[in-house]
């Protein structure tokens, strides 16, 4: 395959890099990729991980720290080729900081080679310096991140000489800060051609939005907790369900399933067999669904459940100490 160079296959400018970044793609799938180059509109990333045109992937700069929502840029496959290297372009959708307008002008300078506009980051200076801010490339503006504004503790600020809680700011359109939803319309994921020699697949519609957030909240849920590949056997309304956890903590299972899973909110019981100085011995958990995700790219269907009560029979304290290991 005959790849084009330089303007002819981009929109904007594109800037030699040696550094990695790092990819999270559908299912859990996370790998590092040699940056080959980037600019404001995206990045060519070798990769031997096929991505097909048209794939939602969340993008990050290489971190050891361990929190649960990274700075990120949403991005869509354009391309993916086999040589001279294999490897995707990317453009990107919407840019995240979980920590304020600050951190979102580092990443977008960092990554994207991008210095944002005064008039776009000012207004984010004051109260809310400190809410989680996205910037949208389709639309070339920057507002509060909703979803994870309303998971930040709440900040009280002195407005005016009225003590209201800071995230109200944006809802009475203070200094014309408006909470929006992106105006990117669905897209359609493309069909790879046979040129590329890759599997194909149904041509399906995907919101890019939705598929972004259904990512980040996956993210989120799996961040920090004791990876696993552990079979379980969940009990809905006199239903098994095979399963298996792929990661956990005292607080929460997060199970995948060629099984459909509960509706959220719905309770369940989860039989877990964890190895013990003494040998394996199951734990019977109750527990409620609180996120539901249909993974793509293995057709599977995965649940976050909430750990309400643990049943350790005569062992107590074995499954926390098995999830604190």
């Amino acid at each position: 395959m005959t790849t084009l160079k330089g303007a002819e296959r981009r929109r904007g400018p594109r800037y030699a890099s040696t550094g990695k970044l790092v990819l999270h793609l559908a299912g859990g799938q996370k790998v590092t990729g040699q940056v080959v180059d980037k600019g404001p509109c995206g990045a060519f990333i070798e990769s031997t991980k096929v991505v097909r045109p048209g794939t939602i992937i969340v993008v990050e700069e290489v971190s050891s720290a361990e929190i649960s929502v990274r700075p990120h840029l949403v991005s869509r496959v354009v391309r993916y080729v086999l040589t001279p290297k294999p490897g995707a372009g990317i453009e990107w959708v919407k840019a995240v900081a979980p920590d304020g307008i600050g951190q979102l002008v580092s990443l977008m300078k960092n990554v994207a080679c991008l210095e944002l506009d005064r008039a776009l980051v000012d207004p984010f200076r004051t109260v809310l310096k400190d809410t989680a801010v996205s910037y949208d490339f389709s639309t070339g503006r920057v507002m509060v991140e909703k979803a994870l504004a309303e998971r930040q503790n709440e900040r009280w600020v002195n407005l005016y000489g009225v003590r209201v809680k800071e995230r109200a700011v944006s809802a009475m359109d203070t200094m014309g800060v408006k909470v929006v939803q992106s105006e990117a319309p669905k897209q359609r994921r493309a069909v790879i051609n046979e040129e590329e020699s890759l599997a194909s697949r149904e041509d399906a519609p995907v919101d890019p939005q939705s598929a972004a957030r259904d990512l980040e909240d996956r993210m989120r849920l799996i961040a920090g907790k004791k990876q696993v590949n552990d079979p379980v056997t969940a009990l809905y309304e006199g239903v098994r369900i095979q399963a298996k956890a792929i990661a956990v903590d005292g607080t929460m299972v997060f199970l995948d399933s060629v099984q459909q899973m509960p509706q959220e909110r719905e309770r369940l019981m989860v039989y877990y067999t964890i190895p013990t100085k003494h040998g394996p011995q199951t734990v019977a958990i109750v527990g409620e669904v609180a996120r539901r995700f249909t993974n793509r790219a293995t057709r599977h269907f995965e649940a976050a459940v909430k750990i309400l009560t643990v049943n350790e029979g005569a062992n107590k304290g074995i499954f926390w100490l098995f999830v604190k290991k």
